[in-house]
């Protein structure tokens, strides 16, 4: 599972009520890291950035452990979304060797 996940121009990510990330105890992790980068490749004067982020801690576990997994696509100026667009798809791809790591649960079917 992993340990991370990144958000670019992205929307919120909510979980479902029933799921969270583990912080702290014996199985959860001992910190929280936020890194915001910024780009202003054009050095524009005046550009503030208001966007922020919320995080909810709770002694109430949730059922189930929640996690993001990002498989097949390396994060690079190459896969940045360009400014302006309506959509933006991109196709990454997974070697057998590190999918073969993954549990079979995650590709079930109820």
């Amino acid at each position: 599972m992993c340990n991370f996940f990144k958000a670019a121009i992205s929307q919120p990510i909510y979980f479902p009520p029933e799921a969270g990330l583990p912080l702290g105890g014996e199985n959860g992790k001992d910190y929280v890291k936020v890194e915001i980068h910024y780009n202003n490749p054009g050095l524009i004067a005046g550009v503030y950035d208001n966007s922020g982020f919320e995080i909810v801690v709770t002694t109430d576990l949730r059922q189930f452990d929640a996690g993001i997994m990002e498989i097949g696509l390396i994060y690079s100026d190459a896969n940045s979304i360009p400014p302006g667009q309506s959509a933006f798809p991109l196709t990454g791809h997974c070697v057998a060797d590190c999918t073969s790591k993954v549990s079979a649960f995650l590709f079930t079917k109820e």
